[in-house]
């Protein structure tokens, strides 16, 4: 470490942030930050970069506390400290990072505050398109690539973009901390018509019972439900931060409710918005709670792509994609779902059909003999272990792809470490001279799967 120093400090120490300079960045620095930090009261966000500051690692501490094995344990479970990473490119940072960092840059009213929305931050990064957060309602490939060369996408939003934004004008500043009957009356309810939605109220803003705060209605008489709430709240759970009408309300749960007791006229959406966030929810999700798409219209109207990324909300929460049969989300929902069925056909076939069979190839090298001449026994030892290094191999690059694995560590990290792999039996043959396993890459740490002939054939 070549030094270290604390950017910002809030609340004595209720929220701190530090800046490293290190001459290389490795999972075993990390590691030891948060062994060293755990029993450090506070909450805590590291910057770690080398000497050039060509990249940088951003760090969150967030608590875990193991689950207990036994009730009958004297010792109650020790609180660590897991890190969560977002490693960013100095020079050329992807979207999705500079929406995070941009969410960083918000300074609510509290430490807690301020850490709720770093975690929120983090999200975000695990599973955030640039423009738009969709939580596997809709295809993700559908809404980039084939939703803009749909008709509706060329239609002028100008007017409308227009309205909300004049709504929106220091609208952190006018609502933050405001009950929610002034949110609905001054925020929520002029966006809801602005993007042409006729308004019958349902409940009072401080009623918790389970129907919606609005039914909505389309020009053509179709009716969605809405739920409303005060500025900022979660809508993940219960918040008696923000919301001083509902705070044991969970809005996860109530729309999963109303969609499930939802009949008639009525469609099967949802709208649910702390007028910060907005989400449409479907009953024909395959989890209702958790399946939503979603949009920061705070964020999105400040964006420097706004003029595009408006669009990812204006069409697909304006009254008129709700109107006709099949409606226009209806249409985006099924489409959605049909190429992703027919993509992963198409990667099945080819996983199956092409990438299987030369896995399979070298495991049968290793009998030593044709396949033709392998038993049954043989066969089936030799297609399991194929099929599990298969599928190993596309967890990895899965996680790799999402950014799960560290891969920011000093430049001889990512050395052979076969004698590592080897049973136990073979540790004396390890030289000094190889890395501690600790500082190396999660994906080298892998045990893959071998045909029990060749356990003792390995080099």
């Amino acid at each position: 470490m070549v030094k270290i120093e604390r950017l910002a400090n809030q609340e004595d120490g209720g929220l701190q942030v530090f800046l490293l300079e290190m001459k290389h960045v490795t999972v075993a620095m990390i590691q030891i930050l948060a062994r060293v930090f755990k029993n450090r009261a506070g909450l805590f966000l590291f910057v770690l970069t080398t000497l050039d500051y060509e990249r940088l690692d951003f760090v969150l501490m967030e608590q875990a506390v193991p689950e207990t094995q036994s009730t009958r344990e004297i010792n109650s479970p020790q609180v660590t400290l897991r890190p969560r990473i977002l490693s960013v490119d100095r020079r050329n940072p992807d979207p999705v990072s500079m929406r995070v960092l941009r969410r960083f840059s918000y300074t609510e009213l509290d430490a807690d505050y301020q850490w709720d929305k770093l975690h929120s931050a983090y999200g975000v990064a695990d599973w955030s398109e640039p423009l738009f957060n969709n939580r596997a309602l809709f295809s993700d490939y559908y809404l980039n690539e084939r939703l803009p060369q749909r008709f509706e996408w060329k239609e002028d939003p100008r007017p409308v973009f227009g309205s909300i934004s004049y709504l929106f004008a220091d609208v952190r500043k006018e609502y933050a901390g405001k009950v929610e009957s002034q949110v609905r009356s001054g925020l929520l309810e002029p966006t809801l018509k602005a993007l042409g939605w006729g308004i019958e109220q349902s409940n009072g803003s401080k009623d918790e019972s389970p129907k919606p705060d609005y039914w909505l209605k389309t020009p053509s008489g179709e009716m969605i439900p809405c739920l409303a709430y005060a500025w900022d709240r979660t809508l993940d759970g219960m918040d008696d931060k923000r919301d001083a009408d509902t705070p044991s309300e969970n809005p996860a749960q109530m729309v999963v409710s109303i969609l499930e007791k939802m009949a008639g006229n009525a469609l099967g959406w949802a709208i649910v918005t702390n007028g910060k966030t907005w989400r449409l929810y479907s009953a024909r999700a395959h989890s209702r709670a958790t399946n939503y798409y979603e949009i920061d219209l705070e964020e999105t109207l400040a964006s420097p792509e706004a003029g595009t990324a408006f669009r990812y909300f204006w069409l697909l929460f304006r009254a008129k994609s709700f109107s006709g049969q099949p409606c226009f989300v209806e249409s985006l929902l099924t489409e959605s779902a049909s190429y992703a069925k027919a993509l992963g056909d198409r990667l099945k076939g080819n996983v199956f059909e092409n990438v299987f069979p030369k896995f399979a190839e070298g495991f049968v090298r290793e009998w030593g003999k044709p396949a033709v001449e392998l038993t049954s026994e043989e066969l089936d030892e030799t297609f399991h272990a194929t099929l599990t290094f298969l599928y190993r191999l596309l967890f990895l690059l899965y996680a790799e792809a999402r950014d799960l694995l560290e891969s920011t560590a000093a430049p001889r990290r990512h050395v052979d470490n076969a004698d590592n792999e080897r049973p136990q039996a073979h540790d004396h043959r390890q030289s000094a001279g190889k890395p501690d396993p600790s500082e190396q890459c999660p994906c080298q740490r892998v045990r893959f799967p071998l045909p029990s002939h060749m356990k003792d054939r390995r080099p």
